[in-house]
């Protein structure tokens, strides 16, 4: 039977099925569940812009989706993007889940359901992890069973893109390589400093200055604007080091040129807090990290291919070092963007994990 979520209690089952169903993995982190109910009432049952649906037999739920009705920025077209496609190995409960997201999407003149997205931002290109199943997940990444790859192609579903994830193991030739790197920058022309706390809304609006700028079709199709930017630095407030955060300006015109910022790999904290935010939990487990997440990485066209990526990545290091980070995951980047994941390379880094996004014609 299928059940489409109309109130909190449904929507709370929804939910709560991610940690039903990977409760003996060791390797899945279970959300924060009520950030999710936080964001996820107003899109589904207050606005009705999502739909969240689950396959229930006998009083136990066996798969659920979410998904929404979007222009796809490529075509122009209208899409079908989904996500929270969850499921046991049950090909009959989510065959049936799936063709139920199909007849809506039909009813409404769509064709194409593409997925899944993580965690339901079609310009956020994660989707379905197809190697590594015994190492855990970065931060804002989604882990899923072996089985799921099948599934999805035996519901006809194709690869649209792969998006890698790149491990670079952070050793003392590397760490030295990073400082000899930005040893060679000469001169003073530009200012690298860390977050300013007391002066946040600055540096908040030159982040976004640099992603409007550095903006490309490779990775967002539309920068966020300063007062999304500053909406997601409120939430995210407690889990950034400040130190962790670089931003490059123009020392003469204070211009701001480029920016990256490391996470340290909550999941090694949120792994042992069960979906729930325990402070006293969260502050014991955060100093026992050794590995960091690249977040964001942008830098302006006039300095792309210059030293500047380099100089920033060499001041981190004195920090990472410092840390004792011995392990370097950075943001996914779609496959065909050669010119992102070679510069891991460079620092004797390599593909780690595979998520591929998928497609299907409704036709």
């Amino acid at each position: 039977m299928i059940v489409r979520v109309e109130n909190k209690k449904q929507l709370k089952k929804f939910i709560l099925f991610g940690k039903e169903l990977y409760r003996d993995e060791p390797n899945y982190v279970c959300p924060f569940i009520s950030v999710q109910m936080r964001e996820l009432v107003p899109l589904v049952i207050e606005d009705k812009t999502y739909f969240a649906l689950y396959s229930e037999r006998e009083g136990k739920i066996l798969a659920r989706i979410l998904y929404t009705f979007a222009t796809d920025h490529k075509t122009g077209k209208p899409a079908c993007y989904f996500s929270f496609f969850d499921f046991y190995n049950d090909i009959d409960a989510v065959r049936e889940l799936a063709d139920a997201m199909s007849a809506h999407a039909k009813e409404e003149g769509i064709d194409k359901l593409e997925g899944p997205y993580c965690p339901y931002d079609p310009d956020t290109r994660r989707g379905v992890l197809t190697n590594c199943f015994d190492k855990l997940p970065s931060v804002f990444l989604t882990y899923n069973y072996p089985y799921y790859v099948d599934i999805y192609e035996s519901l006809g579903f194709t690869k649209v893109t792969d998006t890698l994830s790149m491990t670079v193991p952070t050793t003392e030739k590397v760490y030295k390589k990073a400082k000899r790197i930005a040893a060679l920058y000469k001169g003073d022309k530009i200012e690298i400093s860390t977050l300013d706390r007391k002066n946040v809304k600055r540096d908040i609006k030159a982040i976004a200055d640099i992603m409007a700028v550095a903006t490309t079709e490779m990775n967002y199709e539309s920068a966020p604007s300063t007062s999304m930017i500053e909406e997601i630095f409120n939430g995210m407030k407690l889990f950034i080091k400040d130190e962790y955060v670089l931003i490059a300006r123009e020392r003469d015109t204070d211009k701001p040129i480029g920016f990256i910022i490391f996470l340290p790999e909550l999941n090694q904290i949120f792994r042992h807090l069960g979906g729930r935010l325990n402070i006293f939990k969260y502050f014991y487990y955060r100093k026992r990290v050794d590995k960091v997440r690249g977040w964001l990485q942008y830098i302006i066209p006039e300095y792309q291919g210059t030293l500047l990526l380099g100089l920033m990545f060499g001041k981190a290091a004195e920090v990472l070092e410092a840390d004792g980070i011995v392990e370097f995951e950075g943001g996914t980047v779609v496959e065909e963007n050669r010119k992102s994941y070679s510069v891991f390379e460079n620092f004797g880094g390599y593909i780690d994990k595979v998520y591929r996004i998928y497609e299907r014609s409704e036709m």
